[in-house]
């Protein structure tokens, strides 16, 4: 029986009742430790930062509780006390319970206050680190913070104290290291942090750097001698979560800087995949350095199995037939058929399989089995003519996908006079966008990966300006949706995610109108 943690009121510690502080680095998923991972996959309810980046959040069962217990400056909307209790409370209720803490728990983090009242009251507790931001930012800006002949020792310091009260920063002990000073969540100090190092005697022409977001695609930085920089972050309208790094090293940030010289780096891309779906195209784009909107304007919904099902299945190893898939999503739900009628990759031994494309491909291999057909382009069309060209006769065809699929497919079967059988798999539903119109209308591209998320993206948005930015497409049949929306879509060279963040990287970085490879593909 589940306890409702949140009325507790007992001392009991129920079984299986533990706290795990989880470093989440700076922000991206992607510099989550292994371990960290692991935690959130498991996780019942997790208590998360403000700094956290939502994509982590993906890691958490479906079933986990989330609870926002996020500060912002001046602003704290739940007293620490209170999140110290909750945790304790749902702990106690004998649930797993993650503290999602952005960086790491023990550098400005309070982790350590938080356990306190763990240990007093006998809870177990794990701790795993994070990747702290004040390397993390650093790295991402070009700026080693030790560097032989330049610097031997950093610092860390938190330019900011409980209370309004004063930090008391040791400004000339700081200047009498000689090392490199990082100053977190410094931004509003600023200027403070500035006039007590002049005071404390340090060079006015010092190397100095302020990086704001820094890890994410939006990261931006400002390099300034120490003597300017509050002014200079003041006129770049540098506004929290931003580090402070002042010394030598932060003259080597022009030279070193990978993040803001990738291509796409300061391009925004709306990408309107299914919100299951829509993680490796992100990824892609922004490995590429854009900054990504993600709209999902559809989701999907598995359908129960056919009514005949049960006797179908087994019929599969006594015959041999084709199964024809046209999404990864058709593989999942056919999958999970077999899955309830106790039955798995063995019942289908007779069986040959058509792949519309790689990522369906993928899909059916991680089941074990390979596609005996992937057409070179990955389209309905090329799809019923390659399995055309390869049936034979006596061999059956059941088509497993969406409920409402293109008629490309089945109307080209038909033609050639081959009989089949189409049993949806799942159906495509309207997801309405959760973000606002002017952060859409912002970007500078779009992508569409079927015709379904043109339909629900202009659904969702039917004020959207479709000439406002290029519109990349996956296919034909996609590009047939755009057009019809009034897109001028560009067609990518296949039908994968690397070759659609390809194809906005080519856009969005050539020289002439972003939209003229589109006349081209039409």
């Amino acid at each position: 029986m589940t306890i409702d943690w949140r009325s507790l009121e007992d001392q009991t510690l129920h079984p299986g009742g533990k706290v795990t502080l989880v470093g989440a680095g700076p922000g991206s998923a992607s510099l989550l430790t292994l371990r960290g991972k692991e935690c959130l996959e498991r996780a019942e309810v997790a208590f998360v930062d403000r700094l956290v980046g939502s994509e982590l959040l993906h890691f958490l069962p479906s079933t986990c509780e989330v609870v926002d217990v996020g500060k912002r400056e001046g602003h704290h909307p739940v007293p620490q006390q209170t999140i110290n209790r909750w945790i304790e409370q749902a702990a106690r209720a004998g649930l797993e319970v993650v503290r999602l803490k952005g960086g790491d728990p023990y550098i400005f983090g309070r982790g350590g206050e938080e356990l306190e009242g763990l240990l007093a009251r006998g809870i177990p507790f794990e701790v795993v680190p994070g990747i702290t931001s004040s390397i993390a930012c650093a790295s991402y800006a070009g700026i080693p913070l030790t560097h032989r002949g330049l610097s031997q020792s950093f610092h860390v310091i938190t330019a900011h104290a409980k209370a309004n009260e004063d930090p008391k920063v040791p400004y000339e002990a700081l200047v009498a290291t000689g090392g490199t000073l990082v100053f977190l969540m410094g931004v509003s100090a600023l200027a403070a942090i500035q006039k007590g190092l002049l005071l404390a005697g340090m060079d006015p022409c010092l190397p100095a750097a302020i990086v704001e977001r820094g890890t994410h695609p939006a990261q931006r930085k400002v390099l300034a001698p120490l003597r300017d920089l509050a002014q200079a972050a003041q006129r770049a309208s540098i506004v929290s979560p931003a580090i402070v790094i002042v010394g030598k090293v932060a003259a080597l940030s022009e030279s070193l800087d990978w993040f803001s010289h990738r291509p796409l780096h300061g391009k925004k891309v709306v990408v309107t995949r299914a919100r299951e779906k829509a993680s490796e195209l992100r990824r892609s784009l922004e490995e590429l350095g854009a900054q990504v909107l993600e709209v999902p304007s559809i989701k999907s919904r598995s359908l129960p199995a056919p009514a005949d099902g049960a006797a179908l299945w087994p019929t599969f190893g006594q015959s041999a037939q084709w199964l024809v898939f046209t999404s990864a999503r058709g593989v999942q739900g056919f999958f999970e058929w077999l899955d309830a009628a106790a039955l798995d990759a063995r019942a289908l031994s007779l069986c040959r399989f058509a792949c519309v494309g790689r990522e369906t491909a993928l899909a059916l291999k991680e089941h074990g089995l390979r596609a005996d057909l992937v057409p070179q382009t990955y389209s309905g069309e090329a799809l019923a003519q390659e399995l055309i060209a390869q049936r034979r006769p006596e061999e059956r065809v059941l088509i497993l996908r969406a409920k409402e699929g293109s008629a490309t497919l089945t109307e080209a079967l038909t033609a050639a006079g081959i009989a089949y059988r189409e049993i949806p798999v799942y159906e495509t539903l309207w997801d309405p966008g959760a973000v606002r119109l002017e952060q859409a209308s912002a970007c500078d591209a779009i992508t569409f990966a079927s015709a379904a998320t043109v339909e629900g993206f202009c659904r969702s948005y039917p004020t959207f300006d479709p000439h406002s930015m290029p519109a990349i497409c996956i296919g034909e049949q996609t590009a047939k949706a755009a057009r019809g929306k009034g897109f001028n879509p560009i067609l990518s060279q296949k039908a994968t995610m690397d070759s659609m963040a390809a194809c906005v990287k080519e856009v969005l970085t050539h020289d002439d109108d972003p939209t003229s490879p589109a006349s081209a593909q039409q």
